[in-house]
Parts: structure tokens; C-alpha cells; sequence
């Protein structure tokens, strides 16, 4: 069972050092490290856990791992399979915490920053495109998504907002309005 329980964290630590890009670019590097290297799930098992992963809330990764742990080792197989998907994930994340910290006053740290904001502000913009491309086109709510896309903008660049206060707070404001007109 030990052995069992140590593969398994270490086959998920691989899967999430090295599974950039997320989603289903994940699928084929668990589906090479589970099946066809352990034999753990038939392709049909795995199927259907990717089916259970899209269905419940969470990265595709996480979920497959949980389930796949789980499947093989119950549910102390699913919290250390979900363990080692994370781990890197997490460490990167505090390394970049302290150093961002340590260096916040260099200038390239400030360059990086600014530039990761206007990656921020372009990936709420695809987001929208995206959500604008899939609306009903109507001359009404072409118009309404301009202005609140313009109120938006405004704001962000003005005051600074935090980019996920700023979704959050935009997008209940663009659906209580919504659902008037």
C-alpha cells in the first residue's frame, strides 16, 4: 500500500511540474504516466473520469487526480494523488512570493509587474470578446456591453483595482443590469 501511495504522489508531482497550459493539454502526459505506464485504469476507466473531472468544479488536473487516486488507492490515495498535482504548483507560487517581495523594489521586478497588469487586462478583454461573440447581437446590447466595457476600463486604468475585484464587481454590476433591460 506505501509503495502504491509514494507512486502515486510522485506519477501527480510529475503531472503537475509538468503540465503547463492546463486543461486538456494535461490529458494525453496523465494518460502516458497512468495507463500506459502503470496499467492503474482501462481507456474506458479514464474516460469516464475525465466525464466525473469536466462535470465537478476544479482544474481538470486536480480533479483527474482525485479521481484517479481514489480509484486506486481510496481516499487517502485521492488526498495524496491531489498532493502531488498541486505541490509544484504551490511552491512556485511561494518562490515567487518571497522573491517578489525580497526584489520589489527593483526595477525589473516592477517592468514584470506592469507587464503581467497588461496581460491581466488583455485576458479580461478575450474574455469579454469571447462572451460578446456568444451574445444574441443586438443593436441594444451591443451598445450596453460597450458602455459597460468602457465604464470598466475607465475605473481599472483610474483607480488601480485589483483585476479579480474588478470581474467581480463588474459582473455583478453588468447582471443586475442586464436583467433590467
Amino acid at each position: 500500500m506505501m509503495i502504491l501511495l509514494v507512486t502515486l504522489f510522485v506519477r501527480f508531482l510529475q503531472i503537475g511540474t509538468l503540465s503547463f497550459g492546463g486543461g486538456y493539454a494535461v490529458i494525453p502526459l496523465i494518460q502516458e504516466l497512468i495507463l500506459d505506464d502503470l496499467g492503474w485504469l482501462s481507456n474506458q476507466q479514464f474516460i469516464d473520469i475525465i466525464t466525473i473531472s469536466q462535470l465537478t468544479p476544479g482544474p481538470l488536473a486536480i480533479n483527474i487526480s482525485t479521481f484517479v487516486g481514489i480509484k486506486s488507492s481510496g481516499i487517502l490515495g485521492g488526498v495524496v494523488a491531489t498532493i502531488g498535482c498541486i505541490l509544484p504548483g504551490v511552491l512556485i507560487a511561494v518562490c515567487l512570493y518571497i522573491n517578489i517581495n525580497k526584489y520589489k523594489d527593483s526595477i525589473w521586478v516592477k517592468r514584470g509587474l506592469e507587464i503581467l497588469q497588461a496581460f491581466t487586462l488583455g485576458l479580461i478583454l478575450a474574455a469579454v470578446v469571447s462572451l460578446f461573440s456568444s451574445l444574441e447581437n443586438t443593436g441594444t446590447s451591443i451598445v450596453f456591453i460597450l458602455i459597460i466595457l468602457s465604464i470598466g476600463l475607465f475605473v481599472y486604468r483610474k483607480y488601480s483595482i485589483n483585476p479579480v475585484i474588478f470581474i467581480l464587481c463588474f459582473g455583478l454590476i453588468e447582471s443586475i443590469l442586464y436583467s433590467f433591460f
